[in-house]
């Protein structure tokens, strides 16, 4: 069924959204790339069932009170992804700074470093033997 199958994904998103918190607060950079990765995946599989989700909703009352409190569910995991998302952004936002600000300092070197390489060789004078 589809709630079933919404249901899902926002849990997946909820779990892989907690690990990228995770790794934010331990500072692994490393494993964020893979993590940022898979969420991206499972967040376009979820776009597609979102608007057919929302079709669902907006054209008919809950059947069940089982299907009632999965909608409330979902309804309560889609507002906890979003209160986590907001309470990390000012962290991400930071991290990129800092990243960017290391990326300039990098280029900044680099290019230093290629001016010393391109400058010519001053080598001694010319050296004569007389025998």
């Amino acid at each position: 069924m589809l709630l079933d199958q919404t249901l899902a994904g926002y849990q997946e998103i909820d779990r892989l959204s907690r690990e990228i918190e995770q790794a934010l607060q331990a500072e692994n950079f490393d494993l964020l790339a893979p993590l940022l990765e898979r969420m991206n995946i499972l967040q376009e599989a979820v776009k597609h069932q979102d608007t057919e989700m929302l079709d669902l909703v907006r054209s008919r009352q809950p059947e069940t009170d089982d299907e009632y409190e999965q909608i409330n569910a979902l309804v309560r995991l889609m507002q906890t992804i979003i209160n986590r998302n907001q309470r990390l952004l000012p962290r991400v936002h930071a991290i990129m700074a800092v990243k960017r600000d290391d990326m300039r300092k990098l280029s900044t070197g680099n290019a230093l470093l290629k001016t010393y390489q391109n400058m010519p060789r001053q080598s001694g004078g010319r050296i004569s033997s007389s025998n």
